[in-house]
């Protein structure tokens, strides 16, 4: 079968209501659902004011695992209209913000997969070396446990880091280098523990991995955003967009789709992994299929949209992405299939 990847991309078409709401798949892209997402925060679903310090950044998972910053010095901002494809992002000012869980049950004893949008502030990345640090998870047995952040090593190189603990207690670190400065740069950064005690690692769906990642994950204790636990000077200059934690690692196909999902929703070019080419005019709730194997698969997705497509099967190197320009829905009872007119149908329509 030829690759489908752009099939319904551009979605000028009916569905009957009744088949658009069962609850699957429904997470960023498609992807997972409350019993697999244990954190997702998205700064576009705040509903503050621009310039309004955040107190809380609601978890959308539908677990209830906020994220909060009870100090008001401390407190991040939100900025309606951000320099991240012009959406809400929350700024963080490398001083002192940053904003933190307590206790995530759904992480206790799990290797996890994460992804961050972030874009680094003007000027925030000046020392040599210096680090700023995005996201820290600390568990019970380590602290941390596992970590990603900006690192600038000299006047020329840049990279961003993940790293987490192996058995013997030492860190194991994977990097992607970046553009020394390129402060213009918004980053998709995705980073998973392995069940084979390995450790994945994209930016801009750049690829790298890491093998002896063997430290056993011990209960969840606290997750940091903008900062690193001691807060030796190393806090987070510059805005998020979205937060997204697995309980699970995910397979490649469910990896490739959400990051599909953030780079068409912020605009961003990922060449490496690009399943979708249409996200200047229909970037809006993108989900999908695919399969590049018969062991990394992902054949049902609905999302935050009204569009569910389930596929019996797929070949390999197959995807089907959808999305919206966020044109008005509009509904009609007419021209209706014969089957569902007694079931009271209504076909939906959408660009």
């Amino acid at each position: 079968m030829k690759n489908i990847k752009h099939i319904f991309s551009i979605l000028t078409a009916t569905f009957v209501s009744q088949l658009m709401f069962s609850q699957t798949q429904t997470g960023p892209g498609g992807v997972g659902d409350i019993n697999t997402i244990a954190v997702w925060l998205d700064a576009s679903q705040l509903g503050l004011n621009d310039g309004d310090p955040v107190a809380t950044w609601t978890d959308l998972s539908g677990n209830g695992n906020d994220f909060t910053q009870g100090t008001i010095s401390r407190q991040p901002t939100f900025i309606l209209a951000s320099d991240l494809n012009g959406l809400p992002a929350i700024s963080f000012d490398g001083t002192n913000d940053c904003i933190n869980s307590t206790n995530i049950e759904e992480l206790d004893g799990v290797k996890p997969s994460w992804f961050t949008v972030t874009k680094l502030n003007n000027g925030s990345l000046t020392g040599n070396p210096q680090v700023r640090y995005v996201i820290e998870s600390h568990y019970s047995n380590y602290s941390p446990n596992w970590r990603h952040a900006y690192i600038r090593d000299n006047n020329t190189s840049s990279r961003i880091v993940g790293s987490a603990r192996r058995s013997t207690g030492s860190f194991g670190f994977l990097s992607r280098p970046i553009t020394t400065l390129a402060y213009s740069n918004p980053y998709i950064t995705s980073w998973s523990l392995n069940s084979d005690n390995s450790a994945s690692l994209y930016v801009n769906g750049s690829f790298t991995s890491l093998s002896g990642i063997d430290g056993v994950i011990g209960n969840h204790t606290t997750t940091n955003l903008g900062s690193q636990l001691n807060e030796n000077n190393l806090f987070f200059s510059g805005l998020m967009g979205d937060v997204i934690v697995y309980n699970m690692q995910l397979n490649t196909s469910q990896n490739v789709i959400v990051q599909n999902y953030l780079a068409a929703k912020y605009e961003i070019t990922m060449s490496a992994l690009s399943k979708y080419n249409h996200s200047f005019s229909h970037p809006h709730e993108l989900a999908g299929i695919g399969r590049d194997n018969v062991s990394n698969q992902h054949l049902s997705a609905k999302g935050t949209g009204i569009v569910e497509v389930t596929a019996p099967s797929l070949d390999d190197n197959d995807y089907l992405l959808w999305a919206h320009d966020n044109g008005v829905l509009t509904s009609q009872t007419s021209n209706i299939p014969a089957g569902y007119v007694t079931t009271t149908g209504e076909a939906m329509t959408r660009t």
